[in-house]
C-alpha cells in the first residue's frame, strides 16, 4: 500500500460560504480572544486550571468557559513561572460554521486563526516578526527558532494603521525594536 499524501487546503470563511472548497477554515483574528497569562510554577493541575479561569473571568466580559473552545500555547517556562497564551473561540461560532458546512456538504477539517498559517511558513533559523492587521485589532507575533515566542493582541482602529508609515507603526504603536528581527512581514 502507498499512502497518498493529500494536500491540506486552507480556505477562508467566504470561500466556504460560496461553496468553493472543503478544508481547514482560516478565520480572521477578530473572531478570537487572545490572552497572555503568567502563572506560578508548582500549581497542581486543578489549581492551575482555576487560576487561568479566574484570570479569564477578570479580562473577558461575561466569561463562561463552557461557551469557548480554547488552545493553550506555552511561550516561556523557567524555575519560577510559565508564560502562556490562551486562544479562545466562541463555541457558537464553531457550531454555526460547522452547520453551514454541513448544509452545503462541505467537509471542514478544522478551524485556525489566520496568524497560525504564518507559523507553517517561517524560516526556522531566523527571528521573525509577523504583524497581522485586522479590522479591529493587530496581532503581533514573534517567532524564534521556528516557534511562537511572544504574541500580543493590540486593539487599534484599522484606519489609523493604514494611514501611518510602517516604520512609525512599528516604533510608536507597537514599540518594537526592529534590530531584533531578521525579517518583518505584514498580513492584511
Amino acid at each position: 500500500f502507498k499512502k497518498s499524501k493529500k494536500k491540506i487546503e486552507y480556505i477562508t470563511l467566504e470561500e466556504m460560504k460560496r461553496e468553493l472548497k472543503s478544508g481547514i477554515i482560516v478565520l480572521e483574528n477578530r473572531y478570537f480572544n487572545i490572552e497572555k497569562i503568567s502563572l506560578e510554577l508548582g500549581l497542581d493541575e486543578k489549581e492551575r486550571e482555576l487560576e487561568i479561569e479566574e484570570i479569564l473571568e477578570d479580562r473577558i466580559e461575561d466569561y463562561n468557559p463552557v461557551e469557548y473552545i480554547e488552545k493553550e500555547i506555552v511561550l516561556e517556562k523557567n524555575e519560577e513561572f510559565e508564560e502562556i497564551v490562551i486562544i479562545l473561540l466562541k463555541r457558537d461560532i464553531i457550531e454555526e460554521i460547522l452547520q453551514e458546512g454541513k448544509e452545503k456538504k462541505i467537509r471542514i477539517s478544522g478551524i485556525v486563526p489566520a496568524f497560525f498559517l504564518r507559523s507553517l511558513e517561517i524560516d526556522k533559523n531566523k527571528a521573525e516578526l509577523f504583524i497581522d492587521v485586522d479590522e479591529e485589532k493587530v496581532i503581533k507575533i514573534e517567532f524564534r527558532d521556528g516557534k511562537i515566542k511572544n504574541i500580543d493582541d493590540i486593539e487599534i482602529e484599522r484606519e489609523k494603521i493604514l494611514e501611518s508609515e510602517v516604520e512609525e507603526i512599528l516604533q510608536d504603536l507597537l514599540e518594537i525594536d526592529l534590530t531584533e528581527f531578521e525579517k518583518v512581514s505584514f498580513y492584511e
